[in-house]
């Protein structure tokens, strides 16, 4: 049995317990009274005395303290918040969301220090941005001037279109690496998470990089390889704790 399976045996355990609600003052004092006197209770509906009211305070007291108890053993000791759970024998999604485990684990829990690094996402952004507002100029431009005027202007933004379409594909083809975790540490270095995964190998290779403050290009930290089984449950849910104990275990943290 993998890890995670005896850890949901271990802290997944749930109390079914049946609260049974306890009668009002009013009640519980009519009843006793009038099984005790003989009398009906419309005489016996009289204000509660102060020591009544201590009494009835007492019990709400006791119950709100019993129904706490109950929700702290019904809650895992340390309860997995945002829980993912998916089909996982869907690949795309499985990697996708370990990634996104990945990444929320390490700026949370791991090292809560470092800030992640946008850089790679702007670059692509701003990118696809001029594209598109370069295409939407020329098909304005198109529309309000007739075709044979405007193809000066509508012909070199449709090259300058593609041309940039094309950028985009050779970046994301041959330099961006798809780094799960991009993080700026405190001492401005660096810090790269990247997952290795072939489609049907149960195996996963991750790899950690650290690129110093000018340092050209980034340097192997640490490389480790493990089974995806460990990361997640039978019914397809993603164990968080297993995610972080993977990643505690490196020395990661700013030096």
């Amino acid at each position: 049995m993998s890890p995670p399976i005896l850890h949901r045996l271990a802290v997944g355990v749930e109390v079914t317990t049946t609260t049974v609600a306890a009668p009002s003052y009013q009640m519980t004092k009519r009843n006793r009274n009038s099984s005790a006197s003989g009398t009906s209770p419309s005489e016996q509906s009289k204000p509660p005395t102060k020591q009544d009211k201590k009494r009835h305070n007492k019990h709400e007291g006791a119950a709100e303290t019993i129904y706490q108890v109950l929700v702290v053993v019904k809650q895992p000791q340390h309860p997995e918040a945002h829980t993912r759970q998916i089909d996982k024998w869907d690949f795309s999604k499985l990697k996708n969301n370990i990634e996104d485990v990945v990444t929320e684990e390490f700026f949370n829990e791991i090292d809560c220090s470092s800030e992640q690094d946008y850089s790679v996402s702007d670059f692509k952004l701003a990118i696809l941005s001029l594209a598109c507002l370069i295409a939407l100029f020329a098909c304005l431009y198109g529309y309000f001037v007739p075709h044979p005027e405007s193809g000066v202007v509508v012909g070199p933004c449709s090259i300058l279109y593609f041309f940039l379409m094309g950028a985009f594909v050779v970046h994301g083809a041959y330099f961006d690496h798809r780094d799960v975790v991009a993080a700026v540490q405190k001492n401005g270095s660096k810090l790269f998470i990247r997952i290795y995964w072939e489609r049907y190998n149960p195996n996963v290779h991750v790899v950690a990089l650290r690129q110093a403050k000018n340092a050209p290009k980034p340097a192997l930290l640490q490389e480790k390889f493990a089974c995806v089984g460990d990361f997640v449950y039978e019914d397809g849910e993603i164990s968080r704790d297993a995610v972080r104990n993977f990643l505690k275990v490196w020395n990661m943290h700013s030096q």
